[in-house]
């Protein structure tokens, strides 16, 4: 089952999810744990790309997990607003973003995205407009932001 309070390690992945594992085997671990899943998944030359998401329990209206694989491996992992683990300084989905900051004075704005920011310590946290709390958390692997990510030249 999904340990909603499972620490977040960036680069590395959360409890039973770890990056770069391949898309058939968490699909074997979750189709045993017999949980609600929506699978967006296509092959590509007999290689998944695209993303699950996983919900708390079969009554969940709102994914807790999204995985996203490339070239068949879990290469992204965003922990929504069901998700009550921490990273390693103690951010956390729901937390107020001027505390995330202070906390981590290394994060910086995506040039993109406004609400999206960034941290050298391989996470990102995205905020609400709205009440201005963390919405969501998403670690990857080392390489995403390589020029060579594309190119698909990792583990």
């Amino acid at each position: 089952m999904i340990d909603i309070h499972a620490n977040i390690t960036p680069f590395v992945g959360v409890n039973d999810f770890s990056l770069y594992t391949s898309y058939d085997e968490l699909k074997t671990k979750i189709k045993g744990w017999k949980i609600r899943h929506n699978d967006q998944i296509k092959r590509i030359e007999q290689k998944a790309w695209g993303k699950m998401d996983i919900f708390q329990d079969n009554k969940s209206k709102y994914e807790v997990i999204s995985l996203h694989f490339a070239k068949d491996k879990l290469v992204k992992i965003t922990l929504w607003e069901e998700f009550a683990g921490k990273l390693p300084n103690g951010i956390y989905v729901g937390m107020d973003f001027a505390t995330a900051k202070k906390i981590d004075p290394g994060l910086k704005q995506d040039e993109d995205w406004d609400e999206l920011f960034e941290s050298p310590d391989g996470y990102w946290i995205e905020y609400s407009n709205g009440n201005l709390k963390i919405i969501c958390i998403t670690i990857f692997i080392k390489e995403i932001d390589d020029i060579d990510f594309d190119n698909y030249r990792w583990k």
